[in-house]
Formats: C-alpha cells, structure tokens, sequence
C-alpha cells in the first residue's frame, strides 16, 4: 500500500512540475513557430502533424535538461569509472541532441522519428507525469495554432530565465494576436 504522505508527494509533484515544465516548453514551441513561419503553416495546414510535431519539439526544447543522481554501486559509464556515493549528472538534453540517435540533431524536423527521445527520462526516472504533459502540450498547441493563427511575440519583450538550473525557459513572454469569438459557456 502507497502511505498517504507519499500520494501527497507525488501529487505535489505532479502538479509543481508540470507547470514549470509545460509553460517553459510552449514558450520554447511558440517562440520557435513566430521564428519559422514555414513550420507554423506547415502545423496550421495539417493539424494531423502536431502530435508528432510536439514530439520532435521535447526532444528539441527538453524542459527538464538534466537531474543528478547518486551511484549506488562501483560500475562503469561509457568507459568512464564511477564508485558508489559519487554524483553524477544525468543530461537528458545532451542525449536528445546525439547524432548517433537523432541525425542532425540542431534541426527540428517533424519527419524524424522521435520515439527514443528522453525528454522524459528514461527508465526508472522517467517523468511521472509524461503522459498527462504530453496530452496537454498536444491541446495547448493545437489550440493556440486554430485560435490565435496570427499570434506574434512582442519584439524583446520575452525573458528567459536568468539561468538555467533544472527547467530551460521564460520568465514571461507577451505576444499579440486577433481575438475570435468566444467560446464556451458565458
């Protein structure tokens, strides 16, 4: 049986993590689709496309670039030595821009296969909460592509975070777009 303190505890960090995580990686999405009109149309004309577009866009944009964790016995990591107790840094950024796995890997391309991407972690530290992050990221950029099509960023009004510890993203970033009608209830 799962303690109650330890529901808490992955309810909180559901909660706090996805939020930090999903504006940091549509902030990236969105600022990368004001940049590339092309890719924009590309979405807005094929809305089929943005699942796997959305997925090429983890892997690009990675919210969570890296987590440290302890060894927990003498081993080896790519030829490199590690004893138990030492700390190392696992980057899940630095794994999803390998050319081994992911040719050229500084383009986003929505044609590529990102099925091995780990922008979620990979095995027992894989993100809790990846699926309902993957569902959400898909609905907000749909959204905003069928809602706002001509939504563009406020020139230099955009800041990043001051430094990049655990999540890469943006303190805030206005943008400007046509209202539609409204939806929904009232």
């Amino acid at each position: 049986p799962i303690s109650n303190e330890d529901i808490i505890a992955v309810c909180n960090a559901m909660i706090a993590g996805g939020m930090d995580t999903t504006t940091a990686l549509l902030a990236s999405t969105f600022e990368y689709l004001d940049r590339d009109r092309a890719a924009r149309r590309r979405l807005t004309d094929d809305p089929a496309m943005i699942p796997r577009a959305c997925e090429e866009f983890l892997r690009y944009f990675t919210p969570v670039v890296s987590v440290g964790r302890t060894v927990t016995r003498d081993d080896e990591i790519d030829g490199v030595p590690v004893s138990r107790g030492d700390r190392v840094l696992l980057s899940w950024a630095a794994a999803n821009l390998d050319e081994r796995v992911f040719p050229d890997p500084l383009t986003i391309d929505f044609d590529r296969d990102t099925t091995r991407h780990a922008a979620f972690g990979i095995g027992a530290h894989r993100c809790i909460g990846r699926h309902i992050a993957q569902v959400d990221f898909q609905v907000v950029v749909t959204e905003v592509l069928q809602r706002l099509p001509d939504y563009r960023l406020v020139d230099g009004a955009a800041v990043r975070y001051p430094t990049v510890g655990q999540i890469n993203g943006y303190v805030n970033m206005p943008a400007r777009f046509t209202p539609g009608p409204r939806t929904g209830p009232g």
